[in-house]
């Protein structure tokens, strides 16, 4: 079972588990998002039996590219870090390092996924400041949520009971009727306008069936998953990230307010 926690907020893990459990099925979490989310007592990545996670540039904790796998079982630690590089059985820095020996071998085929030691470096630092980064984020989704309270026609985004969410994404829900601006309606026509403002945003994401490579290869076709093309259609990522300054929070709620006739 491969799961996805999208923006930030984790996946249900406990009842992901008892259905894995069930019928005799590893979980592997795809936790780009997620870092820092705890679900319960417990912090994204010792729940699931594989969590990924991502230091891509907009993440949470970042490298500039690149990620990181954890695992309670040692030997899938070992085989990830075989296959992460070459399927070498040492890595350089075991056979360099002291008391190590040049000699290795290949005992299967691996690719070239290691991060680089810069990458590295800048991963350790900002592992550091991971709750710092987090708690900012969390202050600025807050601001949001309270400035867009009572807007008509959108819906801001919620946190399950006993979740930490990491905020990585702080998406908002624009009904199709909430605006329109020329051909264009509901979530596309307030993108358009914030653009016009000097405000970025974003959709997170098109569906897998609505791409060309999917159709062809699946046979999927658009209509089949109504309520993922509703969410795409509806969504919209605003600003987010830990430096942004409350100014600048509350003037990207003040134009969504505006141009969806909430202004206070």
């Amino acid at each position: 079972i491969v799961t996805v926690s999208i923006a930030g907020h984790p996946c249900h893990a406990q009842e992901i588990a008892a259905v894995a459990h069930r019928h005799k099925l590893p979980v592997i979490e795809d936790a780009a998002h997620s870092l820092t989310a705890w679900t319960g007592e417990a912090p994204v990545g010792t729940q699931a039996d594989i969590t990924c996670f991502s230091f891509y540039a907009t993440k949470g904790v970042t490298a500039g590219e690149g990620g990181m796998v954890v695992t309670g079982r040692e030997d899938w630690a070992a085989r990830i870090r075989r296959l992460c590089l070459h399927g070498l059985s040492d890595a350089a820095w075991s056979r360099y390092g002291k008391g190590g020996w040049w000699e290795y071998d290949v005992t299967e085929l691996g690719y070239k996924y290691n991060l680089t030691d810069i990458q590295a470096a800048l991963a350790l630092v900002q592992m550091g400041r991971a709750d710092e980064m987090r708690s900012r984020r969390e202050a600025i989704a807050g601001r949001y949520t309270e400035a867009l309270r009572g807007v008509p026609g959108l819906k801001t985004p919620t946190v399950a009971p006993g979740v930490r969410h990491a905020w990585h994404l702080y998406q908002i829900a624009v009904a199709p009727d909430a605006m329109k601006r020329g051909s264009e309606k509901g979530r596309t026509a307030l993108a358009l306008a914030l653009r016009e403002d000097g405000i970025g945003t974003s959709v997170h994401f098109k569906p897998l069936h609505l791409f060309p490579y999917y159709q062809d290869r699946l046979g999927v076709r658009a209509g089949q998953f109504p309520a993922a093309e509703r969410c795409f259609e509806e969504t919209l990522s605003l600003p987010i990230y830990p430096d942004l300054a409350d100014s600048d929070v509350d003037r990207v709620a003040e134009r969504v307010r505006a141009h969806l006739g909430g202004a206070r």
